[in-house]
């Protein structure tokens, strides 16, 4: 399978890479310079699936990135991990707001539904976090509108995916998904040593994108 990989900037892109490659991935890493990338286009249409990584500061601090997660959301599929996570709920009318403690090499138990990337694992699954930021749910139209610059304004109409919380810690959510849309993130970091089942999370990933088609989606 060949993976797309948005670089952030962050110190774990590379680790990230290598569990991709550990289970079997093709990865191209493409930098996020901070402006649009020209031969995106081209390098989507080449992968099979892509990943949008951590990184500093907030969802709006890059426009271009939330432009290509709206413009390739639900035709190849996406995981997103941490600030990924956040944009991907953003493009998608979701909030981003403070997480009630600043998490940053720290290690939570969370809940979830068993499904997804969750499937076969144990509830109380130690997670690995570096955020201080969390989403929270909110639908409504008009956050897609200021959050999407005027670039993609003729696309301002169109209704956002709905996603589903598959974990949460302590209320906050921790994960979210729609298969339907091959849609898959999480707020924390599966290749950090303190997520030990985060290896079998990235597998689950890349067989779920395998078997993802963005045919069988809803109109």
């Amino acid at each position: 399978m060949r993976v797309l990989f948005i670089d952030n900037l962050d110190s774990f892109t590379f680790n990230l890479v290598h569990c991709l490659e550990v289970g079997g991935a093709r990865v191209e890493v493409l930098r996020n310079e901070g402006e649009d990338w020209p031969g995106l286009s081209e390098k989507m249409a080449m992968c099979d699936a892509w990943a949008v990584g951590p990184g500093p500061g907030r969802p709006q601090d890059y426009p271009h990135l939330l432009r290509a997660i709206k413009t390739y959301l639900g035709k190849k599929p996406l995981l997103g991990i941490c600030l990924g996570h956040q944009a991907i709920a953003q493009v998608c009318c979701w909030d981003i707001v403070h997480a009630h403690f600043p998490m940053h090499g720290k290690p939570s138990l969370i809940e979830h539904n068993g499904q997804g990337l969750f499937e076969n694992l144990p509830q109380n699954l130690q997670v690995g976090r570096y955020h201080s930021l969390v989403v929270t749910e909110k639908q409504t139209v008009s956050t897609i509108e200021a959050t999407i610059p005027p670039k993609t304004a003729e696309n301002s109409a169109e209704r956002p995916i709905a996603l589903q919380v598959d974990a949460r810690c302590e209320g906050e959510v921790m994960a979210l998904s729609n298969s339907a849309y091959g849609v898959w993130a999480v707020q924390f970091h599966p290749e950090s040593v303190l997520t030990p089942d985060g290896q079998s999370m990235i597998e689950k990933w890349l067989a779920l994108a395998m078997n993802f088609r963005a045919t069988e989606r809803p109109v």
